[in-house]
């Protein structure tokens, strides 16, 4: 357990490293658009890499779920059989490839939202209707994320008390 709290820790020191990178938005001497231009660099050549330390969370969640159901099942943890092992690494794997997969969905929803506005900045056809979608997607977005978070986490629980 205590390697994967290292791990843990030295991926949450990586993802702050590179999110230091994020183009500060108190830098009043640039344009918006120079701002997205930089938040789009920042999207493309650094933000990427920490989709996959972040997708290794959800491996480290579902251990620590599966350790905590054992526990609270068995009283103890039992000794793993290879097919243990087996269904261990598959769901380890099957969690880290859905979030990867869902973070990578969200971060090129992101830039190919950025692009969108640059490119009506550069035109000059920004209109307020297309900011107010911009918005109303966000919040679209953020409730669908938070939805999904608290159904996962009752889903989990009711199959934890269950056993």
């Amino acid at each position: 357990m205590v390697g994967y709290s290292r791990q843990f820790l030295s991926g949450l020191v990586w993802q702050i490293h590179i999110l230091r990178k994020t183009p500060s938005s108190g830098a009043n001497n640039l344009s918006i658009i120079e701002k997205i231009q930089g938040y789009l660099a920042f999207y493309y050549k650094h933000y990427i890499s920490t989709i996959y330390v972040g997708a290794l969370s959800s491996s480290l969640f579902f251990i620590i779920g599966s350790i905590f159901y054992l526990q609270l099942k068995y009283q103890k943890i039992p000794s793993f059989q290879i097919d243990d092992f087996i269904v261990m690494n598959m769901g380890v794997l099957f969690s880290f490839g859905i979030s990867a997969f869902a973070q990578l969905k969200h971060n090129n929803y992101r830039i190919q939202q950025l692009e969108q506005h640059l490119k009506e900045l550069e035109d000059n056809s920004i209109t307020e209707l297309s900011i107010i979608s911009y918005q109303n997607k966000r919040i679209k977005i953020g409730v669908f994320f938070g939805l999904s978070l608290v159904i996962g986490l009752i889903l989990r629980f009711l199959l934890i008390t269950k056993s």
